[in-house]
């Protein structure tokens, strides 16, 4: 090949793949085509934070994929791309969801954190969240901004806050103190598609209730009373919830249409029995309201164990692929 035709077809090389360099940077930028880092809630979490929620999508069966997202609503840069929707999907759920919460008596507020650890699809995702209006849809939180944030690549979070009653400290100091438990209760990233704990020992289910009733606009101390003779048992409720110091959830998936989950409540000898035994009574009632109203069947018991002071529940929750599909299809 004579020289001049060599250098020709260099810089015609050269063009080329600056050119696609440029195209690939540009599409990056706009959809995040490009893995994102793993990163974990636990870059939000401070001494205040109690309740940890988190969902790892990537434990997902493969047969909810399709009703996730339908070809129209792809991205167009994802849409010409010859892949069929299963292919793209999983590489775009996010790696964890995560929900945070906590409360900071010298503000006189819970905070609230959301947060997604995106794949891949990081600005299509700030993009559509932000355009569905989602945060205006939960005005009891005031969130600041009212938006979702992206920080960089592999990071959307939205912050709120919620006002606690006055009032619910004095109740709450009768049983509890502010220190901050030690170690906290924390949650395995990853470990599970969906786990939830949440530390009572200072009390945080009597503060999480009093400022749900209050953002509903609702009598706290009123309900708390009615709640207290409906249960009917000797204490009240704070004294109850002062007895529970810690709770633990999480859920799996067994085959597509399957959820199994467990929970371990800590519990104090004296009401443990008493939960265990009005739990299960419970239950039938609690099973006919999900059959009807859902469709979903659902199993399980509650047992006592004294050695552990722990309330265990085993349950199982069968139709789920049924269920999606009814509310997405």
């Amino acid at each position: 090949m004579k020289k001049g035709c060599l250098i020709s077809f260099s810089v015609f090389v050269l063009l080329i793949l600056g050119g696609a360099g440029i195209a690939w940077h540009r599409v990056n930028a706009s959809v995040g085509l490009a893995a994102s880092e793993r990163i974990s809630h636990e870059r939000f979490e401070n001494e205040n934070t109690r309740v940890r929620v988190v969902l790892s999508p990537e434990k997902l069966p493969g047969e909810y994929i399709p009703l996730l997202v339908r070809p129209a609503q792809l991205p167009p840069a994802l849409a010409k791309l010859p892949l069929d929707i299963e292919d793209i999907v999983p590489g775009f759920l996010p790696y964890e969801v995560a929900l945070l919460a906590g409360s900071d008596f010298r503000a006189g507020q819970m905070e609230v954190l959301l947060f997604i650890n995106e794949q891949r699809g990081g600005p299509v995702f700030l993009e559509a969240i932000n355009n569905s209006a989602l945060f205006s849809k939960a005005p009891q939180i005031t969130w600041s901004p009212a938006e979702m944030v992206m920080e960089g690549r592999g990071i959307l979070y939205a912050r709120g806050v919620a006002a606690i009653p006055e009032g619910l400290e004095g109740v709450l100091l009768e049983f509890w103190d502010h220190e901050a438990p030690s170690p906290p209760l924390l949650v395995a990233p990853g470990a599970h598609f969906l786990e939830l704990s949440l530390d009572n020992r200072n009390g945080e289910m009597l503060t999480i209730l009093g400022t749900y009733l209050k953002a509903a606009g609702m009598d706290w101390k009123g309900v708390m009373g009615v709640m207290e003779k409906q249960i009917k048992i000797p204490f009240t409720l704070p004294e109850l919830l002062s007895k529970l110091p810690t709770l633990r959830a999480h859920a799996d998936f067994e085959g597509a249409s399957t959820l199994v989950v467990s929970l371990r409540v800590g519990a104090a000898a004296d009401v443990g029995p008493i939960i265990e035994f009005l739990g299960n009574v419970g239950l039938p009632g609690l099973r006919t309201y999900v059959k009807e109203e859902t469709g979903l069947v659902l199993d399980g018991n509650i047992q006592w164990n004294r050695e552990e002071g722990t309330l265990a529940g085993a349950f199982t929750l069968e139709g789920v692929l049924a269920f999606v599909k009814a509310r997405l299809e």
